[in-house]
């Protein structure tokens, strides 16, 4: 299922540069297509906090969230079957553009990096509980901590990404406490 969220993030992102004939789009731009902007997404545009998951400001950020939501995506899904997968992305992504249309309500959002932290913080949690084995404590601090560092770079939503994660360990602990038969949960 969540090869499907990559292929529709790819799709939107050739239909933007097929429509403007650019690679890369301005904030201004962005928030024409659909982006987070929290003075609208906060007071009367509500979809703005979905339909930013899907857009991308370049080919470099869309090659980057698409790789590690393949990455993240192959370790969750199996663990926790494609509906719950798609579910628990959706809300995170959702929690994340939400807490950064909150804390920077004046900056366009876009970016599927919120979402993929909440896949992040699910493996941590699974990882943590030491019932779903075939994930490398090594893999997950190297991949926390480049995350965690990147996030502090210019231009990067430090506060979807913290959202994301943080709303990924919330959901990591749910589908513990709730797991599907033969999950190994």
């Amino acid at each position: 299922m969540l090869i499907l969220v990559i292929v529709v993030n790819v799709l939107i992102y050739g239909a933007m540069a097929a429509g403007s004939g650019k690679l890369s789009w301005s904030g201004d731009e962005l928030l024409h297509w659909g982006g987070n902007l929290g003075e609208l997404s906060l007071h009367g545009e509500p979809w703005r906090l979905a339909t930013a998951l899907f857009l991308h400001a370049s080919p470099q950020h869309i090659f980057g969230n698409m790789a590690l939501l393949a990455i993240a995506g192959a370790w969750v899904e199996p663990r926790i079957g494609p509906v719950r997968a798609l579910s628990a992305y959706v809300a995170c992504g959702l929690l994340a553009s939400l807490l950064s249309a909150w804390g920077h309500p004046g900056v366009v959002g876009v970016g599927a990096s919120g979402a993929i932290a909440g896949l992040v913080g699910i493996i941590v949690v699974f990882y943590a509980s030491s019932r779903f084995p075939g994930i490398r404590g090594a893999w997950i601090a190297q991949t926390v901590g480049i995350n965690a560092l990147y996030s502090l770079a210019p231009d990067v939503d430090w506060l979807a990404h913290l959202g994301g994660f943080v709303s990924g360990l919330a959901a990591g602990g749910v589908l513990l406490a709730y797991p599907i038969r033969g999950s190994g949960g």
